[in-house]
């Protein structure tokens, strides 16, 4: 999306507890990794009038073997309820090597101000040999 020239930007930027992730088999073969995990929550600003809001989603994933998880990032408020749910689609697996992913979805900006917290989950899938 383009602005123009004045755009102001709100951003909110979220660090995680445990990076990398070694997402493993309930038979402990090694599924995929996630590293580099950024979320960034963000609003743009033209003259007093918000404009948009939404999610930025990016890490560098390695695969070990091919899956299509949903990744879910859930914005929360102070209280620890949902104020907004995004749902990514993983759409591509490239098997033995890391590579940089990144995913944008806008979202209602009336919620904004309520965010406090993120908490990103990766759903199920069924995972194949490469």
């Amino acid at each position: 999306m383009n602005f123009p020239a004045n755009t102001r930007t709100d951003i909110l930027r979220c660090t995680f507890q445990s990076d990398p992730w070694h997402i493993t088999s309930t038979a402990s073969h090694r599924l995929t990794t996630l590293s580099n995990i950024r979320i960034a929550v963000v609003r743009a600003w033209v003259e007093n009038a918000i404009v948009s809001a939404y999610v930025f989603l990016a890490f560098d994933q390695e695969y070990f073997y091919r899956g299509y998880p949903a990744l879910d990032v859930f914005l929360l408020d102070q209280n620890g309820d949902e104020v907004v749910n995004i749902t990514f689609r993983e759409t591509v697996a490239e098997c033995g090597r890391t590579v940089p992913r990144s995913y944008r979805q806008n979202f209602d900006f009336q919620y904004y101000d309520l965010i406090e917290s993120t908490v990103l989950v990766m759903g199920a899938a069924t995972w194949e040999s490469c």
